[in-house]
């Protein structure tokens, strides 16, 4: 029984190999039988601040690290944010301090660099300007995204509502 369970073992992995080999063989990442470097990129498509218009959910989770009155607790978030697709965003949110919820409301500016990543600052009405890291994400359909500010650790996404 052992052995028929190793020949068959070795068929899968032959056939997986060749199937793998053939696949990089029609694939334009193969060169003279070696593989050349390929850049990794968030998108397939170039991205600009245009790649963001339109109105997206918002759903963030992370903890207060400092900076707050009880700190480190935990928080949340879900709202929505337009994007103008020149740079500028606007929205309202309901967040989740450690069990103080808020509904501010914030506005601010965004930008995306060519390989998709990019940067937003956010205003709210609660008197916090915030920064996240962001990455475009479906051609424009999504972010993900990480606030780079010292007192939190956070991470966002966001996703197109509608066409």
């Amino acid at each position: 029984m052992t052995s028929i369970v190793r020949k068959t073992a070795t068929v899968l992995l032959a056939t997986a190999l060749v199937a793998t080999a053939v696949t990089l063989s029609r694939s334009s990442q193969w060169a003279s039988g070696l593989p050349i470097s390929a850049t990794v990129r968030a998108d397939e498509d170039a991205c600009s601040v245009a790649s963001l218009h339109g109105t997206y959910a918002v759903h963030a989770q992370g903890t207060i690290l400092s900076g707050f009155p009880g700190a480190p607790f935990p928080f949340g978030e879900a709202g929505i944010i337009t994007f103008d697709g020149k740079g500028n965003h606007s929205g309202k949110t309901t967040v989740n301090l450690g069990g103080n919820v808020q509904s501010p409301t914030f506005h601010g500016t965004y930008t995306v660099n060519s390989d998709c990543t990019g940067a937003i600052t956010v205003i709210t009405s609660l008197g916090f300007d915030l920064h996240d890291a962001l990455v475009v994400t479906r051609g424009g359909r999504g972010t993900v995204e990480v606030q780079t500010d010292p007192f939190v650790v956070i991470t966002r996404t966001t996703e197109k509502i509608g066409d």
